[in-house]
């Protein structure tokens, strides 16, 4: 019954904030992206009360772990309307190269695209970032196992789910705390130079936009980002360009072109 209680209780809380929004939320994220939230703090739960039923942490690894779902849930909201936010100016900055003149009938000069790694647009010296894998699937990650209840994500409808997994290696001399969040970061994928999407926002504990954890040092670890495209496009990927957005300086990096990487 304590476990059972526990349980409802992190449900009832990550709900209430996933309905509610942090206090400095901005409330216009769609009803389609708060239901696909809403069903991964849901299934990230059943999970978690598997696996809590079935661990042996202790009283203060299980308090962390129930604080930590909770500030998930208090930001996906403003991530994702972050994300949406990038992704239109990501879209309204496109538009507006193809279609602006100097007014005497000659295009205007478009700024050339700072083109930079991972690791260096964010001054993460310490870390190397590097893109390794795509995997088009119907839920990520396909390989779950009993007890795994970090949660998992679904596409929706007949689409499929474009895995971009990245790894992070700590190239320092000590652990490494690593806080995406906290950064700010913005993101968006371009796909084959014609679409432009925002990464999922997700209750993955190595979703790479909002990741927050330790890497010890010399080690690395597998984070990644999702997106949603239908069967055709996601079997159609040749080229992905990465943009990165902090503090009002938009970069890219290439993460495919040609099929390769």
């Amino acid at each position: 019954m304590r476990i059972l209680g526990k349980a409802r209780w992190i449900c009832i809380s990550i709900l209430a904030v996933l309905l509610t929004g942090c206090t400095n939320a901005i409330p216009d994220m769609s009803d389609e992206h708060l239901q696909m939230v809403e069903e991964y703090a849901a299934q990230l739960l059943l999970e978690y009360h598997a696996g809590y039923e079935a661990s042996v942490l202790t009283e203060e690894e299980i308090a962390e772990e129930e604080a930590d779902l909770i500030r998930r849930a208090e930001i996906l909201a403003q991530i994702q309307a972050e994300r949406e936010q990038d992704m239109a100016e990501a879209e309204t900055d496109a538009d507006g190269a193809e279609g602006e003149g100097d007014g005497n009938g000659e295009a205007e000069v478009v700024p050339e695209v700072l083109y930079t790694d991972i690791d260096e647009f964010f001054g993460l010296t310490d870390l190397e970032i590097n893109f390794e894998s795509i995997e088009v699937c119907r839920s990520y990650p396909t390989d779950t196992v009993d007890n795994d209840w970090q949660g998992m994500a679904m596409a929706t409808g007949n689409n499929m789910l474009v895995a971009f997994e990245f790894s992070v290696a700590n190239v320092s001399g000590s652990d490494y705390t690593l806080d995406m969040a906290q950064l700010d970061a913005g993101f968006a994928l371009v796909i084959n130079d014609e679409m432009t999407k925002s990464p999922l926002t997700t209750m993955l504990f190595n979703d790479f936009c909002m990741y927050r954890g330790v890497i010890p040092a010399g080690e690395s670890i597998t984070n990644v980002m999702l997106i949603e495209l239908s069967e055709e496009d996601a079997a159609a990927i040749t080229d992905v360009n990465l943009v990165m957005r902090m503090a009002g300086v938009r970069a890219e990096t290439t993460l495919m072109q040609n099929g390769g990487f």
